[in-house]
């Protein structure tokens, strides 16, 4: 088993809820009717937080602005995100593209003090957006990220100035986008960005070869002339995907200008 030289300390599920609510009642005190709701997010709202997992906050303001605040505690790193009300709300009123990913407070986050029924309103805000979604843009533009890392790989490998770690790199992004869009096209909400890899192989729709291809892009080839056929076989396959879910990144007419 690795030993990690001075590791970390180690909690468990409950001290970290207690820390949230004792947080919760701090900032309650120091800034009064300046905060509306103070909302657990992350992996400790759902449930599936690990003994070297963070903590985090999304604190819902009247008027303050924007901040994110990181700190440890006892040596626990938490992390507690300020914004009003107005410009959290304004994130959930339409469906991004990487909705998979980053847009699930609404269904997972537990409230600490929401006085107002804050969570229910954003709630009820998300599933509007959800109903009104235009899927094929989303995939349309989860594609376009896509290729964006699919030609720094290529240009990183097939040129005359080949770019090892640039290549590794790119192609981790180029898994990334893969699975935003496989999640999309199942319109399937991921747990967060650890098991998001894993909870995308389990979906019905998937890019073909991409249970293959997938692990091997994360994990990096020492031979860039695989690495570049792996992914553009990727880029292939989710291309596919995305016209079979009526949306494409071809314009040569450029009627969409």
């Amino acid at each position: 088993m690795l030993r990690l030289p001075e590791p970390p300390p180690v909690f468990d599920h409950q001290t970290r809820l207690a820390v949230a609510r004792h947080l919760c009642q701090r900032l309650c005190a120091r800034y009064g009717d300046e905060v509306r709701a103070v909302f657990l997010v992350g992996s400790v709202a759902k449930g599936t937080d690990l003994p070297y997992s963070d903590l985090e906050c999304d604190v819902i303001t009247r008027t303050r602005p924007h901040r994110w605040h990181a700190f440890f505690y006892h040596g626990l790193f938490v992390g507690l995100s300020f914004q009003p009300w107005e410009a959290y709300r304004a994130e959930y009123a339409t469906v991004t593209y990487e909705w998979p990913l980053t847009q699930d407070a609404p269904w997972t986050a537990l409230p600490l003090y929401d006085p107002d029924d804050l969570l229910g309103e954003l709630r009820r805000l998300a599933e509007a957006a959800l109903a009104a979604a235009d899927w094929p843009s989303l995939l349309a533009e989860a594609l376009a990220d896509l290729y964006e890392q699919v030609s720094k790989v290529l240009n990183a490998t097939l040129t005359d100035s080949p770019d090892p770690l640039g290549a590794l790199a790119a192609a981790r992004q180029a898994a990334y986008w893969a699975a935003i869009l496989v999640g999309l096209a199942n319109r399937h909400r991921y747990q967060g960005a650890r098991t998001m890899y894993r909870e995308s192989l389990t979906l019905p729709r998937l890019p073909a070869g991409y249970a293959a291809l997938l692990p091997r892009l994360l994990l990096g080839a020492a031979d860039l002339s695989r690495l570049a056929g792996d992914v553009w076989r990727l880029w292939l396959a989710c291309r596919a995907l995305v016209a079979a879910c009526g949306a494409t990144l071809d314009d040569d007419r450029l009627t969409r200008l």
